[in-house]
């Protein structure tokens, strides 16, 4: 399995599942001038257990690997995360295949040998069906508008971020040892109350984190949730330092309605 980082800030992740050498060159060459990240994975088992671990946002699949795997591979990708578009390669005179991939989940598909302005429409077609993100990922804490939940009431907003240090650290604990038991129902419950206080305490990114979290628990999908649950642990850490910091701090309301609390986000060279 190989990885190359794409440095555009619309980047996407593109997991590639096929067994020919030139056919993984064409994308990754297109996808790497395009600013995006390609994962390759030479068969659909590599395939299934890279796209249960990593934030894959587009699968390329080879429709004729072996043992009509790739017809398999595409409902279980399907069955995991319904909204993650499916690119199939076919073959020239195999229209009966690769109508039986589109119906099988794929969204679009493209001949081999690949041309490259054939897959550049197909690889927008995919990009373009991916669910829109209205949340800004860099905020941590929108103080403002907690402020304003709260009336402007500096020690009820301190008091509810004690509460919710308490509360959110107990139910994310509770997510995690639901995952451990595979419990559907308490892993959707637990990410449920965490989306409800982290909406309180008006942290846009938890509370998304949490909401997916919740709809794979209700899924039963536990191979993906485990890794939503890794991001809302890391959110969950930046949000409790940040209202540590503030509680300790003590600072007036008047000013901490001038402000938001970003993420620290590395600058490129």
């Amino acid at each position: 399995m190989s990885q190359t980082k794409g440095l555009d800030r619309e980047a996407r992740t593109l997991l590639v599942v096929a067994d020919k050498a030139d056919t993984k060159n064409v994308i990754l060459e297109y996808a790497e001038a395009q600013g995006h990240s390609v994962i390759s994975a030479s068969n659909p088992a590599l395939g299934l257990s890279t796209f249960d671990i990593s934030k894959v946002d587009i699968v390329i699949t080879d429709l004729f690997l072996p043992d009509h795997e790739g017809i398999m591979l595409v409902k279980q990708i399907r069955e995991r995360r319904p909204s993650c578009p499916i690119l199939l390669l076919t073959d020239a005179g195999h229209a009966a295949s690769t109508q039986e991939g589109l119906r099988a989940g794929a969204l679009d598909y493209v001949e081999q040998p690949i041309r490259q302005d054939a897959f550049a429409q197909a690889l927008s077609r995919a990009i373009h069906s991916l669910p829109a993100s209205t949340v800004d990922e860099t905020v941590v804490l929108d103080l403002c508008e907690a402020l304003s939940l709260v009336g402007d009431d500096q020690d009820l907003f301190y008091a509810s971020g004690r509460l919710f240090l308490e509360a959110s650290l107990k139910d994310t604990t509770a997510a995690r040892e639901a995952l451990g038991r595979q419990d559907s129902e308490d892993l959707a419950a637990a990410a449920h109350r965490l989306k409800v206080s982290a909406k309180a305490i008006c942290s846009p990114r938890l509370s998304e984190s949490a909401k997916r979290l919740e709809e794979l628990g209700r899924q039963g999908n536990f191979a993906e949730a485990s890794s939503v649950c890794g991001d809302v642990e890391a959110c969950l850490a930046e949000v409790h330092d940040a209202l540590r910091e503030l509680i300790a701090g003590g600072l007036p309301s008047w000013w901490l309605k001038l402000v938001r609390i970003y993420r620290h986000v590395p600058c490129s060279s």
